[in-house]
This record gives structure tokens, sequence and C-alpha cells, in this order.
């Protein structure tokens, strides 16, 4: 090895540097076949630098990325939960006019069945026992027979000539012009009462 580093530097420097002290084989350590040229060393010293400076920007890129994902959490989360209040205030206002429209119906079967004061007989109606299926109410006929049987004061009932009366005070027509029907009074039995 030393042969080489004789070459390389010249006989004469090479024999001051062995009156310096130096062995032929302190030149073996220095060069035992990885020797490397400063170019070639500052080629992989450079692409290290590079290396560990795209190590650098990753870490920073993943410090970013964490901090994205976790705003992205916080705003899913945030979505997640508008999106179930959006549902539930959906399925809210569905409730409200499906009430709406059961409120509706059963005031009109109300009337229909001779109710005086439909608003009065609404507030004893759970609507939650009376469903609604193809614009029929089920469970209504219970609850007007309960109200009848209750308020039988508040409902006017037909006679067998067809007469309009209440069960309260025999009033034709009941106690409001809500009920009165002119076409379902029998005029010739009045005109005759009246001769």
């Amino acid at each position: 090895m030393s042969e080489k580093i004789k070459n390389k530097i010249g006989e004469e420097l090479y024999n001051q540097v062995l009156a310096k002290g130096l062995k032929p084989e302190d030149f073996d350590l220095v060069n035992d076949g990885s020797w490397i040229s400063k170019p070639s060393f500052n080629e992989v010293n450079n692409k290290l630098k590079a290396t560990e400076d795209k190590i650098t920007t990753y870490e920073s890129q993943i410090k970013d990325y964490d901090k994205l994902v976790s705003t992205n959490k916080e705003l899913k989360g945030n979505y997640d939960s508008l999106k179930e209040q959006h549902t539930n205030d959906l399925a809210a206002k569905d409730q409200e006019i499906l009430n709406v429209s059961k409120r509706f119906m059963i005031e009109r079967k109300l009337g229909e069945a001779g109710a005086k004061h439909t608003s009065l007989l609404m507030k004893d109606i759970d609507l939650e026992t009376i469903t609604v299926e193809n614009d029929n109410l089920l469970g209504f006929d219970s609850v007007i027979e309960g109200l009848k049987t209750n308020y039988s004061d508040l409902f006017v009932t037909k006679t067998a000539n067809n007469n309009i009366t209440s069960q309260s005070n025999n009033n034709p027509g009941g106690n409001d012009n809500q009920n009165y029907d002119p076409n379902n009074i029998d005029w010739e039995a009045k005109l005759k009462d009246i001769k």
C-alpha cells in the first residue's frame, strides 16, 4: 500500500514523511483499500445532507398532517353532530306535520259525529293513541265513544225524523252554528209544528 502512496506523492516527499517517524504500516491504516477520494466523499456527504433535509421536511409535513387530521376529525365530528341534528329536526317536523294532519282529521270526524265544540274535546284526545292509515283514523272509534260517554252534553244527536237535537238543551243545531246544516233539517215537520 505504501508503494501506491509513494507513487502518488512522489519519492522525495515520501522519504520526508518516513524521516519524520512514520512507518510504511501507518500508511496502510490510512488506506487499507477503503480510502475515498475527496470528490467521492463530497458527493456522498451531499447526498447524506440532502437525505437529512428530506427527513426534516417529511417530519415537518407529518406534524402539519397531524394538525390537519386533528382539525379534520374535529370538523368531521361537527359535521356528524350537525347531520344528526338535521335528521332529528326533519323527523320532528315530519311528526309535527303528521300531528297537524291527524288533528285536522280528528276535528273533522268529531264534527261529523255531532260534536259542538271540537276544540274543547281535542284537549282530551291523546294523538299518540290514534294512527292514520290510508286517510283512516285507527283507534278513533274507542276515543269518540269515550268522549260521547264523558261529555254527552257537547254532542248533538239526530232523532229518527232527522231533527237535530242537543243532548244538553234540545236546542236545534246546538249552541254554535258550526254544526248547523240546513240540509239536514226536516222543514216540513218544522212547519207543521208552527201551524
